[in-house]
């Protein structure tokens, strides 16, 4: 937490009245972004708001548990109902990504919901595991 605080004086990352969408997937890096957020949210020496929010593809997930992981922790949450999974089946490209097209379609609702929350930062948990997955994957394609 230490580290995190350091980072976010150096970079200014939070500020005194940002409230920041944060991508919730239910994932290890996204719910260790929420518990960071909410602990840096007592610790700062200034008022900042975030909101927690899932994107669902239409597939029929569940997502009752991670609700109530926020709700036991005081974390705002907010679960976004698409048809993401169907629109893909319609729009994506022969020889193209599933992973691609999602990950691009989560994005924009994501953006869409942080305007329409009042949110004017986006916070997206991905760890350079990711980060090097992404780029293999994407030189793949």
């Amino acid at each position: 937490m230490s580290k995190l605080g350091k980072t976010n004086a150096e970079f200014e990352l939070i500020e005194e009245g940002d409230k920041i969408l944060v991508g919730l997937s239910g994932g290890k890096d996204s719910l260790t972004m929420i518990h960071a957020m909410k602990e840096q949210q007592r610790r700062a020496p200034f008022k900042f708001e975030f909101l927690a929010v899932t994107v669902s593809y239409g597939m029929g997930e569940n997502y009752t548990d991670l609700q109530k992981h926020c709700e036991e922790y005081d974390i705002p949450y907010k679960i976004i109902d698409t048809k993401v999974y169907e629109l893909a089946k319609e729009k994506i490209r022969k020889n193209s990504s599933f992973c691609s097209f999602f990950s691009r379609m989560r994005r924009g609702y994501l953006y869409s919901a942080a305007k329409d929350n009042g949110c004017n930062k986006v916070a997206l948990g991905h760890h350079l595991d990711d980060a090097c997955e992404s780029f293999f994957y994407e030189l793949y394609i």
